[in-house]
């Protein structure tokens, strides 16, 4: 398993990220927000959950914008998405928020997309949260879940969206998942991520999928950000096809310009399938230094 799963036992009082009663924040937030959410998304008629029948909360992992727990509603298994309540929100961010959820609804049953539900909100603590189609598999990477061997897509890009809007600083920006995220905004803190970022992704994800860690797992945040900032990179591993050591090489080099489209990694791949005949690939993991 690629990402390390912290398991714990969750109550329903402490599943809060953080409390919409702190009026500490003095910008505004999600959760200045969270009423009118709840609001437009009764109007259009999606599904609102009460967070209070939600049983057996155990948390399965997290992000840099929310945390994922694994709850029963019904005797029916979901997944529950808490949005961090601090996210930066303004009027204009609130109006493509709400496209992006109402478009999310309308996709039904799509084969590699988790399906979204619905919301739900404690009205304790104000936390606002996606209800998400529960996949029963291995996580090989922040956003891709294995489930009975399909690949669903579980990130949205709804929390994206709230972070390509707020007022961050470039080093910030990459602090998150600094491994994964385009070199140029780490660099650049005006540098808008576009489809080319996405591909830079996904050539780390390419690595990933042949060594069974997650790049520079040994090291904290701070450091990989200076590593991809000096333009350094996880080795290969050994007995890699070398064809397929070029494609995610190509994919994460530093310049945008120089990263292959989708149309050629996929035209690359399977070409790949048809001359490859390695089916394993084996990497002898190093234990965390804690570096």
């Amino acid at each position: 398993m690629l990402l390390k799963i912290y398991r714990e036992t969750t109550s329903y009082a402490n599943l809060n990220v953080n409390n919409c009663n702190d009026t500490n924040n003095k910008k505004k937030t999600l959760c200045d927000y969270s009423d009118k959410l709840e609001k437009y998304l009764k109007s259009k008629e999606i599904r609102i959950f009460n967070y209070t029948q939600f049983n057996n909360l155990e948390k399965i992992g997290y992000g840099g914008f929310s945390v994922v727990y694994s709850s029963t509603f019904g005797g029916k298994e979901y997944a529950l998405k808490s949005l961090n309540n601090n996210l930066y929100m303004d009027d204009k961010i609130f109006k493509q928020f709400k496209r992006e959820i109402k478009v999310l609804y309308k996709i039904k049953k799509h084969p590699n997309i988790i399906e979204f539900y619905g919301a739900s909100k404690d009205k304790k603590t104000g936390n606002f949260m996606m209800v998400l189609q529960f996949a029963n598999g291995d996580l090989h990477s922040m956003n891709v879940l294995l489930n009975d061997g399909v690949a669903l897509i579980t990130d949205f890009g709804v929390s994206k969206q709230l972070d390509d809007n707020s007022k961050i600083t470039s080093a910030s920006s990459c602090l998150g998942r600094p491994a994964y995220i385009e070199p140029k905004c780490c660099i650049d803190s005006n540098y808008k991520r576009n489809e080319k970022s996405d591909i830079y992704s996904l050539g780390v994800l390419f690595w990933e999928l042949t060594s069974g860690i997650q790049p520079f797992h040994d090291l904290s945040n701070i450091v990989i950000y200076a590593k991809i900032v000096a333009n350094a990179r996880e080795k290969e591993i050994p007995k890699t096809p070398i064809n397929y050591v070029n494609l995610y090489k190509k994919c994460w080099d530093t310049e945008p310009y120089n990263r292959p489209t989708l149309e050629e990694i996929l035209e690359e791949l399977e070409t790949l399938t048809e001359e490859s005949s390695v089916k394993f690939i084996k990497n002898k993991i190093k234990a965390n230094t804690g570096q």
